[in-house]
C-alpha cells in the first residue's frame, strides 16, 4: 500500500487507527510523525494523550514535561497536561 512518509499523514493515520480501537497501531503511528516533524509540538501533544489512556503515564508525564520545558508559553501542552493530572488523582 502506498504510505507516503509526511507527519501529517501518519498523525491522522495515528488518530484513525485510534477511533478503531487500535491503540498499538495509532501509537506507532503517531510516533513516526513525532520523528518526521520532532518540532511539531501538536503531535507530541496527541502521542502523550494516547499514552496516557494506554496507562503509560510516566512517560506522558514526561512527555508533557518536555514540551512545557522547550515552549512554557504554548497553552495546549499546559492544558492537556492538567487534564492528564486531574484524571490521574495528582495533587
Amino acid at each position: 500500500t502506498y504510505a507516503p512518509k509526511n507527519a501529517h499523514y501518519r498523525k491522522l493515520s495515528g488518530m484513525l487507527a485510534f477511533n478503531d480501537g487500535d491503540f498499538e497501531d495509532a501509537e506507532r503511528k503517531l510516533r513516526e510523525a513525532v520523528q518526521l516533524a520532532p518540532d511539531n509540538a501538536e503531535y507530541k501533544v496527541e502521542l502523550a494523550n494516547l499514552v496516557f489512556k494506554q496507562d503509560k503515564r510516566q512517560e506522558a508525564r514526561d512527555l508533557f514535561e518536555d514540551l512545557i520545558r522547550r515552549d512554557p508559553k504554548y497553552k495546549l501542552s499546559w492544558q492537556q497536561y492538567i487534564i492528564q493530572h486531574a484524571n490521574n488523582g495528582d495533587d
